[in-house]
């Protein structure tokens, strides 16, 4: 069970009667809905996307508690009703990520139903509102009735507000099957693709009254779900319901070396971040972090974990959820950035520069991973966040392991460029280094001075090369930054004619020449040449300045 602290004495009750499987208890003040179980699912089938994907389609059932002291609103035709939200899981070798999503179930009236929950005194009917003690069942049919499904982009989990009327674009076509329900590709669904996988679903609700007494934090619960490898791969039921255990928390449940981490905004919502690392007994560890944001609406664009100058990122990951059915975010991946002796950053656009972009919003989780030859220690990651409030932090900081070792930052800007028959190297230092060593594909080409930041290779040949600049401190490395250059012949030499292959023996042909500068070079004037091999040896022969890049060469002079 995973819940934010903040809630933790208020729920108790509710926690000990669960493992104790007593009927749930109230304990919260004001209203407070939580998702009491998950009892069935729906499959739709698949379509096809235009891009050859396929894509299946499901519906969870969700059947609702208020374990509060208040009525819960649930109205229908205006804003004042929860929406519920389902997600899917999948844990595979270690990696929990999220597989799919669908648009939001709007309420519309709620029964009053007992046992589930204790106390229930709210009598028959589909009531404008839900009674404390008292259980209200959405069967997967309502919650995958797609005429009832509005986008989650116009939902502020904050504060449960949304507009009403919703607006929403028409299931397109080819998608009748699968728009605005919990969408799968087909490719994540496979036993083939990840054998041994587990799979999970979970249900959250959001509600504003709910929200106005701080009680978010444990509307979400999961459960274990098998999936068919024939048909439209139904759903079947492992286990019961995890109840107020939003879906990262399956990730713990199921491997206990995960850590989960409240990750708390100041004055609003709760991520929760999760970490683990695998010693692959080689020298090299895989670092596995997901981030779930359970109701920020200020939402995330932006994870950085330290590592250190010397240490290799020898791969790197990112794992997102698609946004489907019209909802209007950008689901560009988010770029990843390395800075030896800082860290690695994955980032998309800022809110300023892209209101809808990929950023990590409510209900959804993303993953950042990477394998490294620096073994763990205590260290703390950054959760860069996307919406901008005034008066409060742009990001928090997350408690968690990283690769050890000595931080030195590396230099920045590192840029190569060729001028004539030379490269330049240009870069920002990040400290006042002692020494910096620069190799060329590898190897050592100069150790020159800590404040420098320039050089100029002298003798690069033509062809393909990679520079690296590494500062070192106190016999601390910052660790290699690298820029890359194609470096080209300085004169572009050609006979406009092709190469003679007979000669007279006694002179006096004239063949034309021209000489191309490239690459930032030129010419100078009266030192033309050509050097010419003759089989017997190699003979350098004057040229005749004709104009422009034109020259005439006599052979034999």
């Amino acid at each position: 069970m995973h819940f934010s602290f903040i809630q933790r004495s208020a729920y108790l009750v509710v926690a000990l009667s669960m493992v104790l499987g007593f009927s749930v208890q109230l304990g919260a003040q004001g209203p407070d809905v939580i998702v009491g179980d998950l009892p069935n699912t729906n499959s739709y089938g698949s379509n096809t996307l235009s891009n050859g994907e396929v894509i299946y389609a499901y519906s969870v059932a969700t059947t609702s508690c208020n374990i509060g002291d208040a009525n819960l609103s649930w109205i229908d035709n205006n804003n004042q009703h929860p929406v519920i939200a389902q997600d899917m899981f999948r844990l595979h070798d270690g990696r929990f990520t999220q597989i799919g999503s669908s648009w939001l179930k709007h309420g519309f009236c709620a029964l009053q139903n007992s046992g589930l929950c204790s106390g229930c005194n709210g009598g028959g009917g589909c009531l404008s509102f839900l009674t404390p003690g008292c259980a209200d069942p959405y069967s997967a049919g309502l919650n995958g009735n797609q005429g009832n499904l509005g986008p989650r982009s116009q939902v502020n989990a904050w504060t449960g507000f949304f507009p009403y009327p919703y607006s929403a674009p028409p299931v397109a076509s080819g998608e009748g099957n699968i728009g605005r329900r919990m969408q799968v590709k087909e490719t994540d669904l496979l036993s083939s693709n990840f054998p041994g996988a587990l799979y999970f679903v979970s249900g959250q609700y959001v509600a504003a009254d709910d929200a106005q007494f701080g009680h978010q934090a444990n509307n979400a619960s999961y459960r274990r779900v098998n999936v068919s490898q024939t048909g439209s791969h139904n759903l079947s039921f492992v286990g019961g319901t995890q109840m107020m255990s939003p879906g990262i928390q399956a990730w713990q449940d199921n491997q206990p070396t995960v850590t989960l981490v409240d990750v708390e905004i100041p004055n609003e919502g709760l991520f929760i971040a999760g970490y683990d690392v695998t010693d692959n007994g080689d020298g090299t560890y895989n670092y596995e972090y997901a981030v779930y944001n359970m109701y920020s609406d200020r939402s995330a664009n932006s994870f950085s974990v330290p590592f250190p100058g010397g240490a290799t990122i020898l791969s790197h990951g990112f794992h997102d959820v698609t946004w489907h059915s019209g909802e209007p975010h950008d689901g560009t991946d988010w770029q990843v950035s390395e800075n030896p002796g800082v860290g690695i950053t994955w980032s998309t656009d800022s809110f300023a520069e892209n209101p809808d972009a990929n950023a990590l919003r409510w209900s959804t989780m993303y993953n950042f991973y990477f394998t490294c030859n620096a073994p763990p220690e205590p260290n703390t990651a950054t959760l860069g966040l996307f919406k901008p409030v005034a008066g409060e932090p742009d990001s928090v900081s997350i408690s968690v392991l990283a690769p050890s070792g000595d931080f030195l930052p590396g230099v920045s800007d590192l840029t190569c460029t060729q001028v004539g028959e030379q490269v330049d190297l240009g870069w920002t230092n990040g400290e006042v280094y002692d020494t910096i060593e620069i190799t060329r594909d590898g190897s050592m080409v100069a150790t020159i001075s800590g404040s420098s930041t320039s050089w100029t290779d002298t003798s690069p040949t033509p062809g393909a090369h990679t520079y690296a600049v590494n500062g070192t401190q106190a016999g601390v490395p910052s660790g290699p930054v690298t820029c890359s250059v194609t470096v080209t012949a300085a004169l572009d030499i050609a006979v406009p004619g092709g190469d003679p292959a007979i000669f007279d023996p006694f002179g006096g042909e004239t063949f034309d020449v021209t000489i191309t500068p490239v690459a930032g070079s030129s010419v100078q004037a009266g030192t033309e040449s050509l050097m010419v091999d003759t089989g017997t040896g190699i003979e350098t022969i004057p040229l005749s300045f004709l104009g422009g890049v034109n020259y005439e060469m006599t052979f034999p002079p």
